[in-house]
């Protein structure tokens, strides 16, 4: 009420001039009470104050569209300032064994066909890769994934067995697969050898278990060194030996 007398009293002291005349037609005033809202004009606008506030009116339009442009802007901003502040995934714990039936493991392997003899001028080409066994409860070994090395195919997989060794009283994983080699193979192209993979098996103060000193052999008949002979005795077919030709190294996985 008192900014209408304020307004009037202006309008009464300079006159009914165009600037004080439009203002009056283009700012809206809001009555409190009884009364709803309305409009109030002190004489009808002519041209030149239609004009005039047409073109506040577009201005405050403009405004206002620069306004919520900017507070899209900024919220806009303000998301991506809080999806870059997004702590990181933890990594993925690593897989930890306290028992060996039924858990799977990584192996990673490298052995060559046969034992390497004395004097030997042969090369043996060394197989390496890596593969994923389960050793199952029930005493058998699945194999999970077939070897990344293409060269070798694993004929058979069988059963695994911990054994406690006497000498250094420790405990030992055993288990063994055919594997058939490739025809390139200089001493056996494409035949296929019975391996043996061997670790120890370290327990931590966690209880976790680890396998370690992996060795793979294969088994030689002694005769093939000795000509059939052992001192006096005849021996071909009755004694043989585990020989040497590689490693692996195993993760749980």
């Amino acid at each position: 009420g008192s900014f209408l007398l304020l307004i009037w009293a202006l309008a009464l002291r300079f006159g009914p001039n165009d600037t004080v005349m439009g203002f009056l037609t283009a700012v809206p005033f809001r009555s409190y009470g009884s009364y709803s809202q309305c409009y109030y004009s002190s004489v009808s606008p002519n041209n030149n104050d239609a004009s005039e506030r047409d073109k506040l009116l577009e201005k405050a339009k403009q405004l206002r569209e620069e306004a919520q442009s900017l507070e899209k802007q900024v919220r806009e901003g303000k998301s991506k300032s809080e999806d870059s502040k997004t702590v990181p995934a933890a990594p993925a714990m690593k897989p930890v064994v306290s028992n060996l039936k039924d858990s799977t493991w990584t192996v990673s392997y490298r052995f060559s066909s046969q034992p390497k003899e004395d004097n030997e001028s042969t090369v043996l080409p060394n197989y390496s890769g890596k593969m994923t066994l389960m050793f199952k409860g029930d005493g058998y070994t699945e194999l999970v994934s077939t070897p990344t090395d293409d060269k070798l195919q694993i004929v058979k997989v069988w059963g695994w067995d911990e054994e406690y060794s006497q000498d250094d009283q420790k405990e030992y994983l055993l288990f063994s697969m055919d594997v058939q080699f490739p025809k390139t193979d200089p001493k056996l192209p494409g035949a296929m050898e019975r391996c043996y993979f061997q670790a120890r098996i370290d327990r931590s103060s966690r209880n976790e278990l680890s396998l370690e000193d992996g060795t793979v052999t294969v088994k030689k008949d002694v005769a093939e060194k000795t000509k059939g002979m052992w001192g006096l005795f005849q021996v071909a077919g009755i004694l043989s030996q585990f020989r040497y030709v590689g490693d692996f190294i195993a993760k749980p996985s």
